[in-house]
């Protein structure tokens, strides 16, 4: 596409699939809870998951990643990220019980 020198393997998961998922959503999720307006909240996750899905589409309509190396690539993304939310959920809870 564009004219532009396409890479000589396609990769499995595709990593700009996986970072774009796991930074924003991964954002939203370390936001989230910190945030009492429900519409903000609603629209914090509204944009990191639209965001990390059009960089995914992008990938595939330039033609440099097969549609499963993107969905495998937002699968990953989707464990990391909740992974960080437990994480901080956790943490936030064990910083509650000592303070205590």
């Amino acid at each position: 596409f564009f004219d532009y020198p396409l890479p000589g393997s396609y990769s499995f998961p595709s990593g700009h699939a996986m970072f774009g998922f796991c930074f924003f959503v991964g954002l939203a999720a370390l936001i989230s809870p910190r945030v009492r307006s429900t519409r903000v909240r609603a629209t914090f996750w509204t944009v990191a998951i639209l965001a990390g899905f059009l960089i995914g589409v992008s990938r595939i309509y330039l033609g440099v990643h097969y549609p499963r190396a993107v969905v495998a690539g937002w699968g990953s993304g989707f464990v990391w990220a909740m992974m960080v939310a437990l994480g901080d959920r956790v943490a936030h809870r064990m910083k509650h019980r000592t303070a205590a």
